[in-house]
């Protein structure tokens, strides 16, 4: 397992990529403050990207190979539909550029049920697959924002860079939004969103037909 650890020293931020076996001492006891104990500290300034054509929020990130890639809610967030999905690419988590739109909002017919804003999208690989939630509804003239339906999607691909294939949704009845997915030791999956819980997802090899609200209160 990988762990990036990072460490604000005022304007700076120091930053470690260390494996689970070489996790730091003050990772596996008390905390104490920053204790290397091996080489490969790196050191930026925020903001990271300063490029407004690519600037996004509730950024998700993950390595794939030797590379890291980013997906988020692009701009605008609340004046309107926002332009899509956008997935950026990155060698060393400091300079990014973009890679493609997993879903561009352009090329979506009028009549999809999912053409609005675009929020808190993840991808997660699961299963020998690559799964992306994202939040959207469709818009129409009484709903320009498309919130009234405002729910998750899910969609899968064998490569993290896609094409991304519409698995099923909405998932949920009701506006939910802020979705994650999560397998536990014994490969049982779990989504969790906001607004409705946690639920259960009975089916995650092909189309999820049943998600079971959770009388869980957590993980």
């Amino acid at each position: 397992m990988l762990f990036l650890l990072l460490v604000f020293t005022g304007q700076k931020l120091a930053a470690q990529t260390v494996t689970s076996d070489e996790r730091p001492a003050f990772i596996k006891g008390t905390l104490r403050g920053p204790e290397y104990v091996k080489s490969g500290v790196f050191k930026y300034i925020n903001p990271v990207i300063s490029d407004s054509a690519i600037a996004m929020r509730d950024h998700f990130i993950l390595k794939v190979g030797h590379k890291w890639y980013c997906t988020g809610t692009s701009l605008p967030v609340w004046s309107g539909p926002n332009p899509g999905v956008r997935l950026l690419v990155s060698d060393d988590l400091v300079h990014w550029k973009q890679h493609s739109w997993i879903i561009d909002a352009r090329k979506l017919p009028a009549d999809y049920p999912y053409n609005g804003r675009f929020w808190a999208p993840e991808i997660h690989y699961i299963k020998n697959k690559f799964w992306l939630t994202v939040s959207s509804g469709k818009v129409t003239i009484m709903d320009p924002k498309g919130m009234s339906n405002h729910s998750i999607w899910l969609f899968v691909t064998d490569r993290v860079t896609g094409p991304y294939k519409l698995v099923n949704g909405p998932l949920t009845p009701q506006y939910n939004n802020d979705a994650t997915l999560f397998e536990d030791e014994y490969g049982q999956s779990y989504l969790y969103c906001s607004g409705n819980g946690l639920f259960q997802v009975r089916s995650f090899s092909g189309c999820i037909h049943y998600l079971v609200k959770s009388n869980e209160t957590s993980l």
